[in-house]
């Protein structure tokens, strides 16, 4: 349906109508065939379209997945004790425990760090910028 707003879709369709019901009451046999070519193409760009978008949807929701069940290292409990847990299982109050080369799975405070440099590409996507965090920051 998406693929079906886009206005040049429309100014083709709406063509391939016009010429159609022209070629349609035209006394030469055959001249209605351009019009239904006309919406054939449509028809064929706008599955086309729908198939690429199906498909990077289906690659966006398969990295979400994989993202999600990853494991991180917490502290969390009364006691401090530090266990594994997934991605998705984290709550407000957890401690992440972070190592080298690690994503950052949640918006977080720093509470302690050495030498820290985060890059803040979503990704691959986008300039890396690494940003050097002290303890001050």
């Amino acid at each position: 349906m998406e693929s079906l707003e886009e206005t040049t879709i429309r100014i083709l369709f709406g063509a391939g109508v016009i010429s159609l019901l022209i070629g349609w009451f035209d006394e030469e046999p055959g001249s209605w065939v351009e019009g239904i070519s006309i919406m054939l193409a449509c028809f064929f760009i706008t599955m086309l379209g729908s198939l690429c978008n199906w498909g990077k949807e289906k690659q966006y929701l398969k990295i979400h997945d994989e993202i999600r069940n990853e494991k991180v290292s917490v502290i969390r409990g009364q006691y401090g004790l530090s266990q594994t847990s997934l991605v998705s299982k984290l709550v407000v109050g957890d401690i992440i425990l972070i190592e080298a080369g690690m994503r950052v799975p949640a918006d977080c405070v720093l509470i302690d760090g050495m030498d820290l440099v985060v890059d803040e590409t979503m990704y691959g996507f986008g300039d890396s910028i690494p940003k050097q965090l002290s303890k001050d920051a």
